[in-house]
């Protein structure tokens, strides 16, 4: 689902009872970052302070480039060749 001026969006999955439960953006994140890491991207995947370690055991498994930041776009935009970016618990990019 996304906002009308598609800036943001959401995720939902099936539970094993039959329920809806909507995705938290690290949750997103981690499905993504593995999904990439996967593909055997060039470029360095990173997150902010505030995010999960998950994409960094994602990057480490894959031999992906990974680099921590302070929390906003601004520092995750600063990292080289930047592949994919998770910033805090709501905002992720795929460059």
């Amino acid at each position: 689902a996304n906002d009308p001026d598609a800036d943001r969006c959401a995720a939902a999955i099936c539970d094993l009872n039959g329920s809806w439960r909507m995705l938290r953006g690290d949750e997103i994140g981690i499905i993504f970052g593995e999904w990439i890491a996967r593909k055997k991207p060039t470029g360095t995947f990173g997150n902010s302070i505030v995010s999960s370690s998950a994409l960094r055991k994602i990057a480490q498994h894959y031999g992906v480039d990974f680099q921590e930041t302070l929390t906003g776009f601004k520092w995750l935009a600063k990292i080289e060749d930047l592949a994919f970016g998770v910033n805090g618990v709501k905002c992720f990019n795929i460059f």
